[in-house]
């Protein structure tokens, strides 16, 4: 019984290091990810970071799934995580996940940036909102 005992503790003590040491590595990833506010990974052309700030007018002939973005105004909720989103050349109904506002306040007189894509329906167009910044 006392070899038993002396086995597993020498077991323990071997696989204890090697339990901290991959929950170490998971941490020091997770502060990589994270150290810049996003994860790292391809951030070129076809990224939502890199859609263009289109206007209103614009965004509403774009096809679906399109990226983009867009600087205006919501100016009034609708229902839903629905909102309608203007700015100087039209107006949009956006999509927001209340995740998203972080924090955020805005009003109808606070000009923010949202980046999403556009979603095609069969009676018109919304805009899905994947971020949303005061300016």
């Amino acid at each position: 019984m006392k070899k038993l005992s002396v086995w597993i503790f020498s077991l323990v003590l071997l696989i204890l290091p090697l339990s901290v040491s991959h929950a170490e590595e998971r941490a020091r990833r997770h502060n990589d990810q994270n150290q810049s506010g996003q994860t790292q990974g391809y951030r070129g052309p076809g990224t939502l970071e890199r859609a263009p700030v289109t206007a209103v007018s614009e965004v509403l002939k774009l096809p679906g799934d399109s990226l983009a973005a867009m600087q205006g105004y919501i100016i009034h909720v609708l229902k839903n995580g629905k909102y309608e989103f203007q700015d100087s050349t039209g107006s949009i109904t956006l999509k927001i996940d209340r995740k998203l506002w972080q924090g955020i306040s805005a009003d109808e007189n606070t000009l923010v940036e949202i980046r999403g894509k556009v979603n095609k329906e069969l009676f018109g167009r919304n805009f899905e909102v994947k971020t949303i910044s005061i300016l």
